[in-house]
Order: C-alpha cells, then sequence, then structure tokens
C-alpha cells in the first residue's frame, strides 16, 4: 500500500482495532481498568477516552478538535461549535453516500453505529477550546 491507501486503512482499522481492548476493561500494563461504558447506552455518558479514540478518526483530517489546521479550512469544514443536529444530519448522509464528493467519509463512517454518530456529533457540538487548550478535555 501507498500514499492514501495506506492512511485510509489505518485510519479505518486503529478505532476497530482498539474497540474490543476498550470493551474488554485492559490497559496498557494489561491488569483490570474499570468497567467500560459502552457510547451505545444512552442512559450512561460515554468516557472521554471512548470519544477521544472515536474522533481520533476525524482528527486526521479535520484537524484536532475538530479545528481544520491552516490552508484546509476551504476543503475540510470545521466540526468543533457546530450544532449537533447539523453534524448528526451530515454524518448520517456521509455515512449513507448521500453526499457528492465526500471522498473517503462514507468509507470511515461504515465502522460507526448511529449511537456512536450521535456521541461524536454532541462532543463536537460543544465550544471551542481556548487556544492552546489541546485536543484533551
Amino acid at each position: 500500500m501507498h500514499g492514501l491507501a495506506a492512511i485510509k486503512t489505518i485510519v479505518v482499522a486503529l478505532p476497530l482495532a482498539l474497540t474490543p481492548w476498550l470493551q474488554a476493561g485492559a490497559t496498557p500494563s494489561g491488569e483490570p481498568g474499570p468497567a467500560p461504558v459502552s457510547i451505545r447506552d444512552a442512559t450512561v455518558a460515554p468516557s472521554g477516552l471512548e470519544l477521544q479514540l472515536l474522533a481520533g478518526t476525524c482528527f486526521a483530517c479535520h484537524g484536532p478538535d475538530g479545528q481544520p489546521p491552516a490552508g484546509a479550512a476551504e476543503r475540510l469544514p470545521r466540526l468543533r461549535g457546530r450544532p449537533a443536529a447539523e453534524l448528526l444530519q451530515r454524518l448520517r448522509a456521509l455515512r449513507a453516500g448521500q453526499v457528492d464528493g465526500a471522498s473517503v467519509m462514507p468509507l470511515l463512517l461504515q465502522g460507526y453505529d448511529d449511537g456512536q454518530l450521535r456521541a461524536l456529533a454532541q462532543w463536537f457540538a460543544e465550544p471551542p477550546l481556548p487556544p492552546g487548550a489541546g485536543a484533551g478535555h
């Protein structure tokens, strides 16, 4: 694999590969971690780590914390701070292949269920972080 094909494979495979590890409650040391929280469970808010792993795929193109890098804003929309309903509608349309010129988005979103899309839309809908605050919130 070369170039874009390799990047696509990594971006799709990494969150999927980490999911069983997170669901098992594993930690890097191999010791049992805290009980996992499923994003699909509407009664429990997902942990920051789970959302950051899901959103990590988005960061590859849309920039850390959903703000595209300088020079890419014309091609890539800002995610952070947009209304959750708007983001969710767009994510669903992209996943369904209903958006022309969507590049890799339909392929990437095939790995996400509706609950995960809702969680991502809500997370990105939060106000932008102050400059220099970074992606870890």
